[in-house]
């Protein structure tokens, strides 16, 4: 029994053999088939997923040139941009030299237009001049007194010409021969002023003008115990210029020296033994600064400002 049994299972045994050999002799080939199964499978499998990846990096290079797309044309915009920017840029280049030129212009013309306005301005200073010269020439024969009293219904001609003869010493008939007019103005210094209009004398000839005068700087003329001033008649323009020579002439008068005032404006005098001749304000200024102490004895008096006021003979 056991010798049996041991031979069916070689028999058994036998047999596989025999299959598996009889296979290997039928597909030789069959563990080669095997592998190529197995490395086409892994490579499908590769495949696949490298087709996945081909497909989503087409998405992306898809994307991808679409943002390209929107840049360039994005680009193309900014590129335009630039050139109109470019141009307008060139435009205000342009625009700016021309203006710069016109302006050139412009400034030339203002300079030219400032200095004929100036030409006007000195032609029309030397008009008044010239007016306040025939002023002059007209109110040469004039002299004015003020203060002297008034009183209601007066002959100011009779009374005055009594007054100014008994102070000079001489006939009233004889000094009414050199007498044009003598009459009295309404003040005009000021609103609050309460005294007396000023007295206008009028002469024929100069004779008594000038006596007059030097009579003034021998004794004062009193009426009614009252000191009356005597001024020539002088243009306001011609006072205006002299009042800011005001300062210099009170320390020349102080100082007792002589001036003689120039036409339309300055002033000549004679100090330490020179002559000295000032045609306008900054000239004296000089003048002033050097020898201001040794007039006045104060450095630092500077000059006086002054209402106009009638210039004194």
């Amino acid at each position: 029994m056991a010798s049996k049994k041991y031979q069916t299972t070689l028999t058994s045994g036998s047999g596989l053999q025999v299959r598996r050999q009889s296979t290997a002799e039928t597909d030789p080939n069959a563990d080669i088939k095997d592998l190529i199964m197995g490395m086409e499978k892994s490579l499908n499998d590769k495949l696949d997923i490298l087709a996945g990846n081909i497909q989503q990096n087409s998405k992306l290079i898809i994307d991808l040139t679409t943002q390209i797309s929107d840049l360039s044309l994005k680009n193309k915009e900014l590129a335009k941009s630039v050139q109109e920017l470019k141009s307008k840029s060139t435009k205000q280049e342009e625009m700016t030299k021309k203006l710069q030129i016109e302006n050139k212009d412009i400034k030339k013309s203002q300079d030219s237009t400032k200095e004929e306005i100036n030409d006007l301005k000195r032609a029309h200073e030397e008009l008044l001049d010239d007016l306040s010269l025939m002023e002059m020439c007209q109110k040469e024969m004039v002299l004015r007194f003020r203060g002297v009293p008034q009183t209601y219904d007066e002959q100011i001609q009779e009374k005055l010409s009594q007054e100014i003869a008994n102070w000079l010493g001489v006939e009233v008939e004889e000094m009414l021969l050199d007498i044009d007019k003598i009459f009295r103005i309404k003040s005009e210094r000021s609103d609050t002023y309460k005294g007396p209009g000023d007295c206008l004398f009028f002469f024929n000839s100069r004779l008594l003008k000038d006596k007059i005068l030097h009579q003034k700087g021998q004794a004062k003329l009193i009426i009614e115990d009252r000191p009356i001033k005597i001024f020539k008649e002088i243009p306001k323009r011609i006072l205006k210029k002299r009042q800011n020579y005001k300062t210099v002439t009170d320390a020349l008068k102080k100082n007792s020296i002589r001036f003689r005032w120039e036409f339309p404006e300055g002033i000549t005098f004679t100090y330490k033994d020179r002559r000295k001749t000032f045609r306008s304000v900054e000239e004296l200024g000089k003048f002033w600064r050097k020898y201001k102490k040794e007039l006045t004895g104060d450095p630092t008096l500077e000059r006086e400002e002054t209402t106009q006021t009638p210039q004194e003979a």
